[in-house]
């Protein structure tokens, strides 16, 4: 079975959903425009590592050389999942010769016949975020901190139970985990003055940290559990070990990443263009880009991930700030600001709420509504 259709260089996706969805023995690409090095060849090793065969045509002749494709392949099936203008030339041949006309219906991630606009196929290939960064130039470097191993039930029992106490006051609790880091100084124990422990023991968060033996001070030592250790020299690893736990145990999401260091620079670029993503998200072959931020919440932040979002997502893919702080209220101007950005805010209150994972869900189905903001005073 044989499909063609005009290669997107906007939206990835289209080049290969149909195809991969369908089981496609061979897609034919034509187009006018110079491809990005990097996303035609993730785009050709992801369909041929499926067993499709690839060809792309850049036309110099609309007339002939599609006229001949036609007639090597006159029950080719046409996929028109492409606002480029050449689609409209594949149309009119597929209109006057019969064949199938496809596209793909992202907002409803469903595939549709043109004629009828009815459901063609509704079980669609469910891509990895790893083939998505990919397909859109980039490459997964590295991930920066280890996420969480889920079988380790007693490390995730106490992850949540920190989160728990800690989220009443976060910005006192971001301060003992930094007097902790910095007495480590990325080590996995510390000798400490008589200042330091008493700093340390006069924190509320002593007592929790003392009993879940997440560390110990004895004889002036400092003594910690090492499967802690990111967390203890790494104060935002907390919201983001946090999060990435309470999004795989939902099991709501199609597959997440964190804390995510990708790679999209050109071939031509002389320095690499890397960026760090906190988390990133796919649900329903739709990606979130999540900034975790323990700290103040401002402008600079919420662009940031909008700009990542837009590197790396679609018209369709979300941007959001976790945080532990409840913006509602206490920044109101950031609130309104992430509104008119178009960023969501997942903060204190769904946290507090344990309704994060269906917030999230929420926002991935364009059900998310932001609250009326509350002025104090």
């Amino acid at each position: 079975m044989e499909l063609i259709k005009v290669y997107d260089t906007e939206k990835y996706l289209n080049n290969v959903i149909i195809p991969l969805s369908l089981g496609i023995e061979h897609v034919i690409f034509v187009t006018h425009d110079k491809l990005n090095p990097k996303q035609k060849e993730a785009m050709i090793k992801l369909l041929q590592d499926h067993g499709i065969k690839v060809d792309i045509h850049t036309l110099s002749d609309d007339d002939k050389e599609a006229e001949d494709i036609f007639k090597v392949y006159p029950d080719i099936i046409v996929d028109i999942s492409s606002n480029r203008y050449l689609n409209f030339y594949l149309f009119e041949k597929a209109i006057n010769a019969g064949n199938t006309i496809l596209y793909y219906d992202e907002r409803e991630n469903v595939i549709k016949d043109y004629r009828s606009h009815k459901v063609y196929k509704k079980d669609l290939y469910r891509f990895s975020i790893k083939e998505m960064v990919e397909l859109a130039g980039g490459q997964i470097k590295t991930t920066m901190h280890t996420a969480p191993d889920l079988n380790d039930q007693d490390f995730i029992y106490k992850i949540k139970m920190v989160m728990k106490e800690a989220i009443d006051d976060y910005g006192l609790f971001a301060n003992f985990i930094s007097r902790i880091m910095q007495a480590l100084r990325g080590n996995d124990k510390a000798t400490l003055s008589k200042k330091q422990q008493a700093s340390l023991k006069t924190s509320p968060f002593y007592p929790l940290f003392d009993s879940l033996h997440i560390i110990d001070i004895n004889k002036g030592m400092l003594n910690i559990d090492k499967r802690f250790k990111l967390q203890l020299i790494n104060v935002g690893s907390w919201l983001e070990s946090y999060l990435y736990i309470l999004i795989k145990e939902s099991g709501l999401f199609d597959d997440c990443i964190m804390s995510a260091s990708i790679d999209f620079s050109a071939r031509e670029d002389y320095f690499p263009v890397v960026c760090e993503i906190d988390m990133i998200v796919a649900y329903n072959n739709h990606t979130a880009f999540i900034s975790c931020k323990s700290n103040k919440v401002d402008t600079t932040a919420l662009n940031e991930i909008k700009v990542h979002n837009l590197m790396f997502g679609s018209n369709l893919s979300k941007a959001i700030v976790f945080t532990a702080d409840d913006l509602n209220i206490n920044n109101p101007p950031i609130f309104e600001k992430a509104q008119e950005l178009d960023v969501a805010i997942i903060d204190k209150t769904m946290i507090k709420n344990n309704t994060v994972p269906l917030v999230l869900k929420k926002i991935f189905n364009d059900e998310y509504i932001y609250e009326k903001v509350i002025i104090n005073g």
